[in-house]
């Protein structure tokens, strides 16, 4: 049996093509790597912890590549990427995000993301405190 129809607790992992199939096809480091897989699944398991999971590995990677941390290789091709974000219906928020780690080149565009980040996290929360019916207590949409 293949480990992709395996779920260990939870069951937000529903396709084919999850986020460590990407993460080991194209060799993505574990930091870009982490991300990824919490910007995938925050929807469906963590909330807005999971979001607050890759603000912190943002931060991270910010602080490697000051201390000499290397730019990966090699990036998924844009078919394979569109097929991943496809896949595994992420929002156009999240596609935007996945794309950063696995393609930045320049500090620049994960200081950006970071920022894009924070503000989408500061917009669920306010909604969240008002108490928005398009939210869960996780702060996901529902």
């Amino acid at each position: 049996m293949s480990a992709n129809k395996i779920q260990i607790g939870g069951d937000h992992y529903k396709t084919d093509y999850e986020p460590w199939d990407l993460i080991i096809k194209w060799e993505i480091p574990f930091l870009e790597g982490s991300a990824i897989k919490y910007l995938t699944r925050w929807k469906d398991k963590g909330g807005l912890e999971d979001l607050k999971k890759v603000e912190h590995y943002y931060i991270k990677l910010i602080e490697a590549i000051s201390l000499g941390y290397n730019v990966p290789d090699d990036a998924p091709d844009a078919g394979d990427l569109d097929r991943y974000m496809k896949a595994n219906k992420l929002d156009s928020f999240q596609c935007d995000q996945v794309e950063i780690f696995a393609t930045w080149n320049r500090r620049e565009e994960l200081e950006q993301g970071l920022y894009d980040l924070r503000e989408y996290i500061h917009q669920r929360e306010f909604e969240q405190s008002l108490g928005d019916p398009f939210l869960d207590v996780e702060g996901a949409p529902v």
